[in-house]
């Protein structure tokens, strides 16, 4: 089991954003809080429930090989909630999950900036759980227009062996429920963050990802099903509509970023 302790150097919207640096990921032992546990399943369950959610008649957003994007209403906002459908190829679906985190990101989303590790817990049981607790920001937009927004995700993943699948689930839980879980940290960061004047956003819980494949030959490509549902909070004053009808071809090149930096670390 292991966390991080780590307060970086706060900027604001219009800062220089490329000076900022990730923390090293090596960390003191912790111990992993009963209540976080409980709430990261609760979110698992919210994902998997969204999972089977009448995605059939939702909308497409984007749909191209390998590739689709679709978008449902929900009844207690007006931000909508977006799924991605996609095959990729990787070396492992272990390589699949180490490409969306965060540190990763750094090398092919330009919009995460300057993440950093507040806590990180790992432990073996029941197939192998971790719970991070990252804070960042996001890159200004439209020629700043649209400041940056600072977010805290608390982030669950959990690996388990199905049929000869390796299934590796994460999900989100909001900082309001990490602060319950005893998480002090999320609201110290949030208090730094509005200092600086950054707009707060929330990856609503039961946000999260399933990734599923077989292990393949070393150094080979395997074939990883990705499935991704997300519903994004961005605060501020942004009407939802205009977040809702930009968010779908965001989603897609996210997606295609993905695949792109999952090949490098595959064998030709």
């Amino acid at each position: 089991m292991v966390c991080v302790d780590y307060w970086p150097e706060i900027g604001h919207a219009g800062s220089d954003y490329s000076s900022k640096h990730l923390l090293p990921a090596q960390a003191d032992e912790c111990d992993y809080p009963d209540t976080l546990q409980k709430t990261g399943n609760g979110s698992l369950d919210d994902f998997r429930r969204d999972l089977e959610a009448p995605w059939d008649s939702a909308k497409v957003e984007k749909q191209r090989t390998g590739l689709l994007v679709r978008s449902l209403k929900r009844d207690d906002m007006p931000y909508l909630r977006f799924r991605i459908d996609a095959t990729l190829q990787a070396a492992s679906v272990q390589a699949a999950l180490d490409g969306l985190r965060y540190e990763n990101r750094l090398r092919w989303d330009a919009n995460v900036v300057a993440p950093s590790y507040l806590k990180r817990f790992r432990t073996t049981e029941g197939g192998g759980t971790e719970a991070e607790l990252v804070s960042y920001y996001t890159a200004p937009a439209a020629m700043g227009l649209i400041s940056g927004r600072s977010l805290v995700d608390l982030r669950v993943a959990k690996t388990t062996q199905v049929g000869g699948s390796t299934v590796i689930e994460t999900t989100s839980i909001t900082p309001g429920e990490a602060m319950l879980c005893g998480i002090a940290e999320v609201g110290e960061w949030y208090a730094m963050a509005d200092a600086a004047k950054l707009v707060r956003a929330v990856n609503v819980s039961g946000s999260g990802s399933r990734l599923v494949g077989k292990e393949g030959v070393s150094g080979g490509a395997v074939e990883v099903q990705w499935t991704m549902i997300t519903t994004i909070d961005l605060g501020g004053s942004l009407p939802a509509g205009l977040v809702n009808s930009a968010t779908g071809g965001a989603l897609a090149k996210f997606a295609e970023g993905l695949q792109k930096e999952l090949l490098r670390g595959c064998k030709k």
